[in-house]
């Protein structure tokens, strides 16, 4: 995000670069790498999806951080973002996504029980989601910026 400021560029275009990117079809300007397609989650995260992301975004780097010798730290950065209440579907999953309870889209009879379950309040749609970034600390710029490795939102009500 801040790469793209810096170019001056418009808050839509960031986030169709960040759409991109979770598509797993965002090339870098040299066209030599891909970045990984991440998994997000629907509901609570899952510790063998977490595991998935987090070999996807290390994977073709270890490499470098092993010839590295600057390297000082890795950390795991969370913050949370406010959401657009809305539904989509993920293809790669079958999941719908943004709502506080995890769906499977199997036909439209699912998707009319989600429209009831939300009407009758029984269903929201997430107001945020949290994000957990890894951070390797060091000055190279290829291993620098924060890769996200966890994204799951939240309809921030009460239950239980």
């Amino acid at each position: 995000m801040h790469f793209g400021l810096k170019q001056k560029r418009g808050i839509g275009a960031i986030l169709n670069k960040i759409r991109l990117v979770a598509d797993g079809v965002y090339k870098h300007t040299s066209g030599s790498t891909t970045a990984p397609a991440i998994v997000p989650f629907p509901g609570w995260p899952r510790v063998d999806e977490v595991k998935r992301n987090v070999e996807a975004v290390l994977d073709g780097i270890e490499e470098i951080i092993d010839k590295d010798p600057n390297i000082r730290h890795m950390v795991l950065m969370f913050d949370k973002i406010a959401t657009e209440k809305r539904t989509c579907w993920d293809q790669s999953s079958n999941k719908l996504l943004g709502m506080c309870l995890e769906l499977e889209f199997n036909n439209e009879v699912d998707i009319e029980k989600m429209f009831k379950m939300i009407d009758k309040g029984e269903l929201h749609h997430t107001a945020e989601a949290t994000v957990g970034a890894m951070g390797i600390l060091c000055g190279n710029h290829q291993l620098y910026p924060a890769c996200p490795v966890l994204v799951s939102g939240d309809c921030k009500r009460e239950t239980g």
